[in-house]
């Protein structure tokens, strides 16, 4: 089996999963460690749910608060 495949493969099963857990976070309070960019942070705080992030990268916490200034 081709590596790339089945990273790809599992990174899609995950991303489903994550996708059908946000029809029940409205209004829940969230901390997203490790947060990255901030993808998951976004996309949760768009289904309703309150949110905070951490990283540890002052980079990745600047990356993230430039996205979130950005019109979507």
């Amino acid at each position: 089996m081709n590596v790339h495949k089945g990273l790809k493969k599992s990174y899609l099963i995950i991303s489903y999963a994550f996708e059908a857990s946000l029809s029940n976070i409205s209004s829940r309070r969230i901390i997203d460690l490790g947060c990255w960019e901030g993808n998951n942070t976004h996309k949760l705080a768009r289904a309703g749910a309150h949110m905070a992030d951490a990283d540890l990268s002052e980079n990745m916490i600047a990356h993230a608060i430039a996205e979130e200034q950005k019109p979507h």
